[in-house]
């Protein structure tokens, strides 16, 4: 079966977030008030991320194996820094920073980090034809950029933000690792 994708000039009707998602963005945002370890935080949010991407992954064409976002800048915070520091056997390596490469942690088009992957590579969505991330061009893109554009990422992203004002490209960060 050939697979079709809408052209990006076409708009795409979003449906309505489900109510269900909206009380769990609600509670999430009251209980990040009481949490005092910014790791802890940062698990609470990307526990609320999962479960709005399966609400997301029911309009965007975003799939396993389609990797031209991991290609592109990818802004993550120190704290996001550290964390996948801390949950993956990857080093932080300050001040190493090339754009040319993919993603450090990108292997065969697949990401290797992928349950700790930072806020901005889960919150980077495409509406119509994946092709267009390749090229940079402008497309419909839901969430992307460390939030912008739709209220409840942006909310998240603000309060990481809080957490960790600094952002820089995710190679700033990592290395890219010999064996890719």
């Amino acid at each position: 079966m050939i697979k079709t994708y809408k052209n990006k000039s076409e708009i795409t009707d979003l449906p309505p977030i489900p109510q269900e998602l909206q009380s769990e963005f609600k509670n999430t945002i009251h209980q990040l008030n009481f949490i005092k370890n910014n790791n802890e935080k940062l698990e609470k949010i990307y526990d609320f991320l999962d479960s709005y991407n399966k609400f997301v992954d029911t309009f965007s064409v975003c799939h396993n194996g389609c990797s031209a976002c991991c290609k592109n800048e990818i802004q993550i915070t120190k704290l996001e820094a550290q964390y996948i520091q801390d949950n993956t056997e990857h080093l932080i390596s300050n001040n190493y920073f090339n754009k040319n490469w993919d993603c450090p942690f990108l292997i065969n088009n697949s990401c290797s980090i992928y349950n700790v992957r930072p806020f901005s590579c889960r919150t980077m969505h495409t509406l119509d034809d994946p092709k267009y991330c390749e090229t940079n061009e402008e497309h419909q893109l839901y969430g992307a950029y460390f939030g912008r554009g739709v209220p409840m990422y942006e909310q998240m992203a603000a309060i990481i933000k809080t957490i960790s004002p600094e952002i820089k490209d995710i190679r700033y960060y990592f290395q890219k690792t010999k064996n890719k």
